[in-house]
């Protein structure tokens, strides 16, 4: 009996599966640098190249971080404030692409807008004087309003004539802070300040 020999070629068509591990979609992020995480995995074949698409349009190659896991990744330098669209993609050793997957991450390091009317810096201001404080920011924050180091609350008629020191301190969610310190004096009578609607909490 005669044996024949025949080579088989085994054909892998299935491209690799990738997706973001780090950021998470809709995340916000303050600092410098934008962390950037991937899970690329292939079934049949190697995985040949991963690469990022950080926004602008060229596509670049990511650093194997943990192989055995199909992790890979990247630092970007976060750029301006706003919406940054990212892109994904992994070839295997066959030249399979996968689909590319795409995430939006928000930079913010912008500290929240602090707004004071009624008394102003090196002011004078006859009693009874009113500080109207307004803070405003893109996201969720905290604030710390005080005179004479006692919290204050906007639009509150101030105790009577004497020098005064207004200090406002607020952090946003992503640990962006801003201060504001005024210095006046408020002297005896005069018209009333306007009081104006409270201070607008994080949206």
């Amino acid at each position: 009996m005669v044996l024949q020999r025949v080579n088989l070629r085994v054909t892998d068509r299935i491209a690799p599966q990738v997706r973001f591990v780090v950021p998470q979609t809709g995340a916000v992020i303050g600092g410098e640098r934008i962390v950037v995480q991937i899970r690329a995995s292939d079934e049949q074949s190697r995985l040949a190249q991963v690469e990022l698409d950080d926004g602008s349009g060229q596509w670049q190659s990511l650093a194997p971080q943990d192989p055995a896991q199909g992790l890979y990744g990247a630092n970007l330098p976060a750029g301006a404030d706003g919406v940054h669209h990212l892109r994904a993609r992994a070839t295997d050793a066959l030249g399979n692409m996968s689909d590319v997957v795409e995430l939006d991450v928000e930079v913010d390091n912008t500290a929240p807008q602090i707004e004071v009317t009624g008394v102003e810096h090196g002011g004078s201001h006859a009693a009874p004087a009113v500080a109207v404080i307004r803070i405003t920011d893109a996201h969720a924050f905290t604030s710390s309003i005080t005179v004479n180091e006692v919290p204050y609350v906007s639009g509150q008629p101030l105790p009577g004539p004497g020098s005064y020191l207004l200090e406002i301190i607020t952090t946003d969610l992503l640990g962006n802070v801003a201060r504001q310190v005024l210095k006046f004096d408020v002297g005896e009578g005069g018209e009333a300040g306007v009081v104006a609607p409270p201070p607008v909490k994080g949206k």
